[in-house]
């Protein structure tokens, strides 16, 4: 197997650029399409050297996906060329997260997941995988795709970890306990490594793997299975629901910032992966601002962009019931609605009121153009 000659790099990733891998292009669609326009508009606002390596998820409910259950209802064809027309053209690729690792060569004809690649199939967009036979699968169907190995496949071992890439694949995603393993630095080719830098799961969490699998479970069947041993049943991570800070704060393998920009990129790695597929909004525009804005402009950007996220979303023309007199007429003979039940205007007055086009409150608005009630016509 070789996706890739082991002397090359991604097209995409020739410059000496910290890339980082920003989760959920669909679930996180807005929040991510806003930063990778900011960096486009307003770079100045970032650290030096900042890309978007890539966004990577799932649309709803695709079997393929692993690592975090994604349900929903299933995105349409236009959909799924709308994202990926909203990322690519600013030269960002989709990376899929189809790492289940219990996909079977039947499940890899799943029609749903087929359009989803067959959408992205151009050489740009990526995928993850952990299943031998949907790897396969993959590699003949849709050739264009830069196959990258999956950090749940739990590899723990540098040596390990050196032999997953001499395989071929494009990158590597590192399990988050190598963070801090010093030998990580004397790997071969440390930029085809990604490192995964802000895992809410806990330091050496004895039941990740567990998980996976249950989750896998869960995906393929549209819901969770109990395991077949009772005793396996391991329940939801108590832990994942910690916000930024607070993970930040705990968490051993979780890299600094100034690690980032500092001693791991002098040692070669380039490729930093921010977690948060299931993690909301708040929390993942929060990891956005600690690893790629300016401290000085986290305050304004931070508040901009939840401006935008929320105000501008709620905000649309305004939906205004106009009623003509005869409506009003019919309505109130059909006792549907009253007028001057408690002192309100009278039925004549609505009427007057629902002919009267003019905003101004001084007059009746029959003095528009040349009126000096200083009203706002």
């Amino acid at each position: 197997m070789s996706y890739l000659n082991l002397d090359e790099d991604l097209d995409i990733y020739k410059e000496d650029k910290v890339y980082f891998h920003l989760p959920d292009y669909h679930g996180h669609f807005r929040l991510n399409y806003l930063i990778a326009t900011l960096l486009k508009e307003e770079p100045d606002v970032f650290y030096p050297d900042v890309a978007i390596g890539s966004v990577y998820g799932t649309f709803p409910s695709a079997i393929w996906n692993g690592g975090r259950v994604i349900f929903g209802g299933l995105a349409s064809r236009d959909d799924m060329m709308q994202c990926y027309k909203a990322f690519n053209d600013l030269g960002i690729p989709l990376r899929h997260t189809f790492t289940n690792s219990l996909i079977t060569e039947k499940l890899c004809y799943d029609a749903y997941c087929n359009e989803i690649m067959e959408h992205g199939h151009d050489g740009l967009n990526q995928v993850l995988v952990n299943a031998p036979d949907l790897e396969k699968y993959i590699s003949e169907n849709y050739p264009k795709y830069p196959i990258l190995s999956s950090t749940t496949k739990r590899i723990r071992s540098v040596e390990n970890a050196q032999r997953e890439l001499e395989k071929g694949y494009a990158l590597v995603v590192l399990d988050y306990d190598l963070n801090r393993n010093p030998d990580i630095f004397m790997m071969d080719n440390p930029g085809r490594f990604e490192i995964l830098i802000n895992a809410y799961c806990v330091d050496d969490c004895p039941r990740r793997v567990n998980h996976y699998k249950s989750m896998a479970q869960d995906q393929i069947h549209f819901g969770h299975v109990p395991m077949e041993n009772p005793e396996e049943e391991i329940g939801p991570c108590e832990y994942i629901g910690d916000d930024f800070w607070t993970a930040m704060s705990n968490r051993r393998n979780t890299l600094k910032v100034e690690e980032i920009y500092g001693f791991y990129r002098e040692n070669g790695f380039k490729h930093f992966k921010i977690e948060g597929r299931t993690t909301n909004d708040f929390d993942v525009l929060e990891s956005y601002m600690y690893y790629m804005i300016r401290p000085e402009c986290r305050d304004s950007v931070r508040l901009r962009m939840l401006r935008r996220m929320f105000l501008e979303q709620q905000a649309g023309p305004q939906q205004i019931m106009v009623m003509t007199p005869e409506q009003i007429k019919e309505l109130q003979e059909k006792g549907q609605i009253q007028f001057n039940p408690n002192g309100g205007p009278s039925l004549d007055e609505m009427l007057a009121q629902s002919q009267n086009t003019s905003n101004c409150q001084n007059c009746d608005g029959s003095c528009e153009g040349g009126c000096n009630c200083g009203g706002d016509h």
